[in-house]
């Protein structure tokens, strides 16, 4: 008897998670967590303890944190297409981030202080700067043994993993460009930052960059459940809950507007995501396929709509104390 797709969709999990050792299922558990107390501290040695001033703070803290995210996902996503190895058994990787601990280690044996910063500059520049594993640019060279490491730690596991040469270059190359990609400054408020696109906006640097790594970690998030196979059920259900949290969207920004709860069109647009996300799994619990959403796809959104409060909710505050608006 052929499988229903609720069945083929709980053996796709079940492929990608039950399949391992009690043991690797706990350290991919923990790699999570691992990765995120990490970043914390790696961002609080570079930004308050390495930094010729200090400048750490929340904001700060949550902008670098949610960078690392965003970028150790697209790593995790690239390895499971060139690879063919199922997300859950990658989790292990996100145990790289102690890699980021090496430019501390040279700011502390060269007595340099960290001024680390995104890529900017003309093109021929930036793509010196990619091809010399940032040698070229002063202020990120602390950087530079961190990436080769990282390099050619990509090619050893894709070899480990496919026994082919090829791939395992593709896959180290493919890391090292779209890593690069992502660290180049496109988007930043102005006029805090040197960034390819300006938006004005009512928010700091950091509360800026803080919102718009949140919602791109948010949607590398959706793309990392949807390739883990922790969607199932039909694509009409899905459709309804995706165009229920677009409607919640459009309608917050047109009370944002009209409040004047944010004054600009970036911040109104970018303000709503919290908002779409508990819309979303609302949809999702109370449909009649509740079920074919794993358990994994649930801690996943969880734990992603708790750093949206974390993001958020200081904004959220900020504007009800500021518009004098009852708790």
């Amino acid at each position: 008897m052929s499988l229903t797709f609720k069945e083929k969709s709980k053996d796709i999990t079940m492929d990608a998670a039950d399949g391992l050792p009690n043991w690797k299922a706990f350290l991919n558990a923990f790699a999570p967590v691992y990765f995120l107390s990490f970043s914390l501290l790696r961002c609080y040695v570079e930004t308050a303890i390495l930094a010729d001033q200090s400048s750490f703070s929340y904001y700060v803290a949550l902008h670098h944190t949610l960078w690392n995210a965003t970028t150790i996902l697209i790593i995790i996503l690239l390895m499971n297409f060139i690879l063919k190895v199922p997300i859950m058994r990658l989790l292990w990787v996100m145990y790289g981030i102690t890699l980021m601990a090496i430019p501390l280690f040279y700011a502390m044996m060269t007595g340099e202080n960290l001024r680390l910063e995104y890529l900017r500059g003309s093109f021929a520049e930036i793509i010196s700067y990619v091809a010399t594993f940032c040698w070229t640019y002063l202020r990120n060279r602390p950087l530079t043994i961190e990436l080769l490491v990282i390099f050619f730690s990509m090619f050893a596991v894709g070899y480990a993993y496919t026994k082919s040469f090829p791939r395992a270059m593709f896959l180290a190359v493919s890391v090292h460009i779209v890593g690069n990609i992502f660290a180049i400054h496109w988007v930043g408020p102005i006029p805090y930052a040197k960034s390819i696109i300006g938006f004005r906006t009512q928010w700091s640097h950091h509360q800026f960059m803080s919102v718009l790594w949140l919602n791109t970690l948010t949607a590398m998030a959706m793309f990392f459940i949807w390739r883990a196979g922790w969607f199932g059920g039909m694509k009409r259900s899905w459709f309804y809950a995706a165009s229920a949290a677009v409607a919640v969207w459009m309608v917050q920004a047109v009370i944002f507007n009209v409040t004047g709860w944010f004054h600009r069109p970036f911040d109104i647009f970018m303000s709503g995501l919290p908002a779409v996300t508990i819309t979303f799994l609302l949809v999702r619990l109370f449909s009649s396929e509740r079920g074919m959403l794993s358990g994994w796809a649930w801690a996943t959104m969880s734990i992603i709509f708790l750093i949206q409060l974390a993001v958020m909710g200081p904004i959220y505050l900020n504007n009800i104390k500021a518009n004098s608006l009852p708790l």
